[in-house]
């Protein structure tokens, strides 16, 4: 922490306290649905064909994912990328082409300790799972890099994603990120889409108004 205080997780250090013998406590949860979805089909009909399922499968794979975390908002798009994974392996396995994954990652924390999910987010990319990987390290410079400033800086990059029908999903803290990250955005739209601050907000506003930017936040 910023007092280079020890901090432990509050529903992490809660568990391990729990008693787990036959007499252990007892631990009442629900599951709640989130909000960064993957656009595709939503359930294939219980008596679809094969080609049903493979349509099924490859359409959650068509629309290319912009995913922006920081800290421990990488947590819901290691599920998806998991998922993905999973499902272009089925693919293939039989015998069914899948599309090239145009997915980016933008990871943002202080320093390579903190990357969370290293070793298997370089594998992703490596195996064509992710196209790309970028981390903002803020505390390794003299001038603080955040997601921000990444996404600018690889706007050529993100701008065709972005045409292609691309999904801009955020995920971390609620406090100065979201705001920073949508201007971000707002500046890649203007500069690689030549266009006004006004068209490029309105270009925005429409990417949210039909979920293709999508944000899970908490303070």
């Amino acid at each position: 922490s910023r007092t280079k205080m020890r901090r432990v997780g509050v529903c992490t250090s809660y568990l391990k306290e729990m008693r787990t013998a036959a007499d252990g406590d007892q631990l009442l949860f629900t599951i709640k649905e989130g909000t960064l979805k993957v656009p595709g089909v939503k359930k294939m009909k219980e008596s679809g064909s094969s080609e049903d399922e493979h349509r099924m499968e490859t359409s959650q794979l068509f629309a290319p994912l912009i995913m922006v975390a920081t800290g421990t908002g990488i947590a819901p798009f290691r599920s998806i990328l998991q998922e993905r994974r999973s499902i272009r392996e089925s693919l293939w396995k039989r015998g069914f082409p899948t599309p090239e994954m145009m997915d980016i990652l933008v990871f943002g924390c202080r320093t390579p300790q903190e990357f969370l999910y290293r070793a298997e987010l370089e594998e992703y990319e490596a195996a064509g799972h992710l196209k790309r990987v970028m981390v903002a390290y803020s505390r390794m410079q003299d001038k603080k890099i955040y997601v921000q400033d990444k996404i600018r800086e690889e706007a050529s990059l993100l701008w065709p994603v972005l045409e292609a029908g691309g999904v801009i999903m955020v995920c971390g803290s609620s406090d100065k990120m979201p705001r920073d990250v949508r201007q971000a955005f707002l500046d890649v739209v203007s500069s690689s889409g030549k266009v006004a601050a006004e068209d490029a907000e309105q270009y925005v506003r429409n990417l949210e108004g039909a979920r293709r930017y999508l944000q899970e936040t908490w303070s």
